[in-house]
């Protein structure tokens, strides 16, 4: 009978020197996150960086990003050997749910968009490492600025099941205060009320 309580806070990126630093997390499984383009992401887009970690590229780009995989739009890119893409468009000013789960049989990280495991994917054999100086919003040099919303980062040091992101993503998409006011005060979380009217018939 509790309210399910859902943040309505997020972090806006200009694209030109906006990020978060968060430190050391160590070896992650599983990284889930909204995400609200300003402007449509497509394989010709100069890349932005969702998140960054250890040296130099590694992390999840948006966009074009170098290498022989073509016509890629989110790309993940955990170390020196190999990488894991999808070649879905993504639209502006609309939200997305991304989660990257490890999947250990193939040695590769699965991509889900929307909850759902994307049917497109390019995939590489990845090795499993430290998650070193992870930054939100750029890369771990201080490249590929992202430019738009990003809310919800989390990661998690096992692999989520598909039933598990699929929680995730169902438990609500985030809510922008300046479009949809309402009656919700700014800063407020908005509270979904959880209640049910009994029919006897």
């Amino acid at each position: 009978a509790n309210p399910l309580i859902t943040s309505t806070k997020s972090m806006e990126f200009d694209g030109v020197d906006d990020y978060l630093q968060v430190g050391d997390i160590g070896v992650e499984k599983s990284l889930a996150f909204w995400f609200n383009p300003d402007a449509a992401i497509d394989s010709s887009s100069a890349a932005q960086r969702i998140v960054g970690f250890s040296t130099g590229y590694y992390g999840i780009t948006l966009g074009a990003a170098t290498g022989s995989l073509t016509g890629e739009t989110l790309t993940v890119l955990p170390d020196a050997t190999n990488r894991t893409a999808t070649t879905k468009e993504f639209d502006a000013g609309r939200w997305y749910f991304i989660t990257i789960a490890w999947n250990s049989t193939a040695s590769y990280f699965d991509i889900y968009v929307d909850g759902v495991l994307s049917t497109d994917l390019s995939t590489g054999t990845h090795t499993l490492v430290d998650w070193d100086n992870f930054k939100i919003g750029v890369t771990n040099d201080l490249a590929g600025e992202f430019d738009g919303l990003i809310t919800e980062v989390g990661t998690w040091d096992r692999t989520l099941t598909s039933l598990e992101v699929a929680s995730l993503y169902n438990q609500g998409m985030p809510t922008n205060l300046l479009v949809n006011r309402n009656n919700y005060q700014s800063g407020n979380p908005t509270v979904f009320n959880t209640k049910q009217v009994d029919f006897d018939g």
